[in-house]
């Protein structure tokens, strides 16, 4: 069964989404993952996406701050979907 990701301009048929899973109430403290579709492995690696957890979810999570690191990771991400995709917010 396929899975569809939703971002602006994202297509199922180009698999070119982003998914982010948000589990702050998981008994470790929180946990939160994040996935994009093969059709965005050329500009969006997982080692950028891994990098933008570490900066902009990381630091807040680890204090139980889970709104801020949501919000500044949100738009890190958006920011950087919005440089590839030519479009602004």
């Amino acid at each position: 069964m396929p899975t569809t990701f939703l971002t602006p301009g994202g297509s199922d048929d180009l698999d070119n989404g982003v998914l982010l899973l948000l589990a702050p109430n998981e008994a470790d403290g929180g946990d939160y993952y994040i996935m994009r579709g093969d059709g965005l492995e050329s500009q969006l690696s997982f080692s950028t996406l891994g990098s933008l957890l570490d900066e902009y979810m990381e630091p807040y999570w680890v204090n139980g701050d889970y709104d801020t690191g949501t919000q500044k990771t949100v738009q890190a991400l958006a920011n950087r979907l919005c440089s590839i995709y030519g479009v602004t917010l």
